[in-house]
Parts: structure tokens; sequence; C-alpha cells
């Protein structure tokens, strides 16, 4: 249940025009691995905790690791194979606390 109203949290604070707003992301190859080894990469290595996961309107999984004392965030899309690659990354949070 709590996942749920995190979730709901997360859909609702973040507005519609977020990929607008947001830089592109660099034209380098993306960093993906099977989704376990990804996920111990972040938890163990890169100290990242995991937040939250979610399927959007085209059915691909999303998932998003944080870090409380740094402030960085990872976002990862998950394929049909169960592999993970980090689509997006970074520390600014500006785009959760505007309202819509």
């Amino acid at each position: 249940m709590h996942r749920l109203v995190l979730l709901l949290f997360l859909v609702t604070a973040i507005p519609p025009t977020l990929a607008a707003d947001m830089p592109p992301l660099p034209a380098t190859p993306l960093d993906c691995a099977e989704t376990g080894i990804m996920a111990k990469r972040l938890m163990a290595k890169e100290r990242l905790a995991y937040l939250a996961d979610a399927i959007d309107e085209n059915g691909v999984v999303h998932m998003w690791y944080i870090s409380p004392k740094t402030g960085e965030w990872a976002e990862l899309t998950i394929d049909d194979n169960q592999n993970a690659c980090i689509v997006n990354r970074g520390t600014d949070w500006h785009f959760a606390a505007r309202s819509q």
C-alpha cells in the first residue's frame, strides 16, 4: 500500500512538461546490465537505494534509485529480456517541487 501511495504521489508531483524541461541525454551508449546485476551495482557500489517502480502508458517498466545523502538519483528502464538500462540520472530535484 505504501508503494502505491508513493507512486501516486510521484505521478501527480511531476508536471507533464517534465521531459521538455530536462536537458537531453548525452549521445553515448546506454549503461545496461542484467536487472539483478544493475540493482546490486547501484545499491552496493554507488550506494543508491531503491525508491519506486512504475509502468508507463507504453508498457515500459521504469525503476528509480536515490541517495538521500548525496541527492543523486538514477532512472532505469527494464526491457523484455530483463536487462536494465540507466536512461537518466542526476542530482537536480527542482522539478519535483513545481506546482501543476
